[in-house]
C-alpha cells in the first residue's frame, strides 16, 4: 500500500487535506466535500440611487443662483465616458465633439471659451495655447461625484465666466463613510 495526501482549495471554502491509501495498479476516485466558509460581516450599508438624485435636486432648489447638478448615480445611468458627455444631459448645455467624443461644453449657447471650469473649487487653466476653453474629455465619468453648472454667476463667484461656471466634484473616500 502507498499513502498519499490530496489537497484541495477553492475561494470561499475551507482548504481540505485528505489521506488516501492506494495499492499498486489500483484506481481510486476520492470524494472531496468542500465546506463553505462563514462570512463574518459587521454591517452592510445599502445606498439607493434615489438618495443621490434627491440630493442633487435639493442642491439645485436651495442654490442662490440658477444651477444644474448631475449626481454620480445619474451619471451611472448612461454610458457616458467623460465629464463633457455627462453634462450634455442637462438643460441648456451643449457639447462640441472631437473625433466622436464630447470635449468642450457650451452653456446656454455661449462659446466654451467664455465658461470657467473648476475641479473641487480650484480653477483649471486651459492646457492649449490661445484658448480659454477647458477640454472635459480628460475627466473620466467614474471619478465624478457631482457636476455642478452655474448658469448665472453670483457675487461670491469669480467674474471670469460670461456663459457660466462648471464645477467638477471628484469622488472622495470621505463621501463614502
Amino acid at each position: 500500500h502507498m499513502y498519499s495526501s490530496i489537497w484541495s482549495s477553492y475561494v470561499g471554502y475551507h482548504t481540505i487535506t485528505q489521506k488516501v491509501s492506494v495499492s499498486l495498479g489500483e484506481k481510486i476516485l476520492p470524494t472531496i466535500e468542500l465546506r463553505a466558509q462563514e462570512a463574518a460581516l459587521d454591517e452592510i450599508i445599502v445606498r439607493g440611487q434615489r438618495s443621490g438624485k434627491a440630493t442633487a435636486l435639493n442642491q439645485q432648489r436651495n442654490a442662490r443662483n440658477i444651477i444644474s447638478v448631475v449626481s454620480a448615480d445619474a451619471i451611472g445611468d448612461f454610458p457616458d465616458q467623460n465629464a463633457a458627455e455627462s453634462l450634455q444631459r442637462l438643460p441648456g448645455i451643449s457639447i462640441e465633439r472631437d473625433q466622436g467624443e464630447g470635449r468642450f461644453v457650451g452653456i446656454r449657447g455661449i462659446d466654451p471659451n467664455l465658461n470657467s471650469v473648476t475641479i473641487n473649487g480650484l480653477n483649471i487653466p486651459s492646457p492649449e495655447a490661445g484658448v480659454r476653453s477647458v477640454a472635459l474629455d480628460v475627466i473620466p465619468s467614474e471619478l465624478i461625484q457631482t457636476l455642478e453648472v452655474s448658469k448665472t454667476i453670483s457675487a461670491d463667484m469669480d467674474a471670469d465666466a460670461v456663459g457660466g461656471a462648471i464645477n467638477v466634484k471628484s469622488i472622495s473616500a470621505f463621501d463614502r463613510t
